[in-house]
Parts: structure tokens; sequence; C-alpha cells
């Protein structure tokens, strides 16, 4: 079955090397500038800025700049006149101070790893050990979560490159069944191959060629 165009960001799966955890989400209080209009969602990349502050990823930037992923707010609304949680960062309703949640990637050991949605071209077994980047899309103010996707055209053994590429995400999802146990892409999310299918990725902080 054919996988359906519905980009959800990138989607935590836990660290290289070992079982999934929800252990990793941290908050840094301030985090977000009042002032900062850009809307950011659940499951974005966020850059550290020159300020000091989070901000929505803008493709092209240097892998550096790759902070962590979006993973909520709080802040204490305007309108409310009180203190609400958030799957996204609006861009208003507020004075401050907003306290961000997000996956850390920046200086992290173990690797985070992360599930994402590939554009319409999919990625290729080819591809696997490259650097990529994302489009960012447009996320979605009824659900909080993110628009981004795998830019497959970004593709590239460049060291700037934020992301390497490391599995087919249903390969990933079978990795603790048997040997020849089950077909990977009739049993998860997210056909190996095709257009929209899923990429299993972490952040190329060390700024890593790819291969």
């Amino acid at each position: 079955m054919a996988n359906t165009n519905a980009p959800f960001g990138l989607r935590y799966l836990g660290v290289y090397g070992g079982p999934p955890t929800n252990s990793s989400m941290q908050e840094r209080r301030s985090a977000i500038l009042a002032t900062n209009t850009t809307a950011i969602y659940t499951g974005d990349m966020i850059q550290m800025s020159s300020d000091g502050n989070f901000y929505q990823w803008v493709a092209g930037l240097a892998n550096y700049l790759f902070y962590g992923v979006f993973a909520g707010c709080r802040y204490p609304s305007n309108s409310q006149q009180t203190v609400v949680p958030q799957k996204y960062w609006p861009g208003t309703d507020t004075s401050g101070p907003v306290l961000a949640q997000f996956i850390p990637v920046a200086l992290t050991t173990p690797t985070p790893v992360f599930v994402i949605q590939c554009d319409g071209t999919g990625i290729v077994q080819g591809n696997i050990g490259m650097n990529v980047d994302v489009n960012v899309g447009t996320g979605s103010t009824t659900t909080g979560f993110s628009g981004s996707f795998l830019d497959t055209t970004t593709i590239s053994t460049l060291t700037t490159k934020p992301l390497r590429i490391i599995d087919f995400y249903a390969n990933w999802a079978m990795g603790n069944n048997p040997e020849g146990v089950g077909a990977s892409s009739t049993l998860v999310p997210g056909v190996q191959t095709g257009a929209f299918n899923y990429a299993v990725v972490a952040a190329n902080s060390i700024g890593a060629q790819g291969v």
C-alpha cells in the first residue's frame, strides 16, 4: 500500500543503539522571545540563534545551528489570563516568558534518532549514510504538529547538512524481529521505498561527511 502524504516533522524514536525512550525531553525557560511571530510546531527542528533564543529551522542553515526538536511549550496567555500548555508556539498572545520543551541534539550522547516522512520522491537504499536537510512545510494549528518533511533534493555528502540518513523506518521498526520473520514494508507504517516513505535520521552535529 502506498504512503499517504501526511508529514509530521521529526518524531523521536529513542537513542541510537538503545530501546525506545521518552526520557530525553528537556525544558528551557525564556527560550522563545514573546516577540517572535513565527510559529514553531511539535516536530519542528529548532535553531539556536546568536541572541540565545530558539527559532524555527530555516532550510539551508549550517548543521551546527541545529539545536533540537521542538516538543511543545507553556506561556502566560494574555487572552486567557493563565499559563497555557501548547503543542506549538503560536507567535502571539503572551508577554513572556515562554518555557520551551525540546529533544536536544547538540552535544548529546548517546545520539537521539527520529523518524521523518520523505517528499514525493522518497529515499532509496543508496541514500542511506548521506546527509540531508528538510523542507519546513506548514504546521497545523489544529493538531500542533509540524509539516516538515525530508527534502530529497538536498541529499548529498556535504558536511553542512543538518541530518544523517540512517535507515528506512520500515527496516528500523522491524529490527528486533527474528531474521526472515515478516515483511517490514507491510507490517509498519511507511513502505520501504517509493513516494512519501519514512526515513530514520539523526543530527549531523559533528559535521560528518555523508558516504
